[in-house]
C-alpha cells in the first residue's frame, strides 16, 4: 500500500480511532487524555482534525497517535500506516465525501431479483 501523506491521513478517522460514532459534523467527546464531566475534544469530521481545548492542543491523526501513544512523528506515520492497512484489508471503505445521488438516476440502477424471508 503506497498511500502518499494527504490520503494516508484520510484513511484512518479519528473517530474510529478513539472508538467513538463520527457525526456528519464538528462534534465534542471526552477527552481521551482526561477524565472529565463535560466533553472538550472536538473532532472535525471533513478535515479529520482534532482540538482539545483542556490542553490547547490539536492537530492530524498523525498528532492524535502521536500524543496517545506516546511516539515520535515517524513511528506514529509507521503505526497509521499499520492501521490503514488492517483498515483496507479488512474491506473497510476510505471514507470520503460523497455527492448525492440523482433519485431518478438511483431508481433505474436498481432490479429486484428475488425476495426472500429473513433469516438467521
Amino acid at each position: 500500500m503506497n498511500l502518499d501523506l494527504q490520503e494516508l491521513k484520510q484513511s484512518v478517522r479519528i473517530a474510529d480511532y478513539l472508538g467513538v460514532e463520527e457525526k456528519e459534523k464538528e462534534f465534542f467527546i471526552n477527552s481521551p487524555f482526561r477524565d472529565e464531566r463535560t466533553p472538550s475534544f472536538k473532532i472535525n469530521p471533513i478535515k479529520n482534525t482534532w482540538y482539545d481545548f483542556g490542553i490547547g492542543e490539536g492537530g492530524t491523526i498523525i498528532d492524535l497517535i502521536a500524543k496517545v501513544e506516546n511516539v515520535n512523528v515517524k513511528n506514529a506515520v509507521k503505526r497509521l500506516r499499520e492501521l490503514a492497512g488492517e483498515q483496507l484489508s479488512t474491506n473497510a471503505k476510505i471514507h470520503t465525501i460523497k455527492k448525492p445521488i440523482n433519485e431518478q438516476n438511483e431508481k433505474k440502477n436498481i432490479k429486484i431479483l428475488k425476495i426472500n424471508k429473513l433469516q438467521n
